[in-house]
């Protein structure tokens, strides 16, 4: 579980504390299959938008979560 105990409180922490968790089991001796980079796109008014804020992301339906693996996989999650 990875709580994020600072940010700009308009968009939502979910990409944050999934991009800052990979940062930090990197830095440690645990072995995983890491590294992994989140990011969430949408799109509004026909153009594409890195970190949508949360009312922006209400606001319009086209919006997904991408989530990099080592690998480059990628897998996309509508939200």
């Amino acid at each position: 579980m990875a709580s994020v105990l600072s940010s700009d409180g308009r968009r939502d922490p979910d990409v944050m504390a999934a991009n800052a968790t990979s940062a930090a089991l990197m830095l440690s001796d645990i072995p995983w299959g890491g590294p992994i980079g989140v990011i969430r796109i949408g799109r509004i008014c026909g153009q594409f938008v890195v970190n949508p804020t949360m009312d922006e992301v209400i606001l319009h339906v086209d919006c997904f979560t991408y989530f990099f693996i080592q690998n480059n996989a990628l897998i996309n999650i509508l939200g």
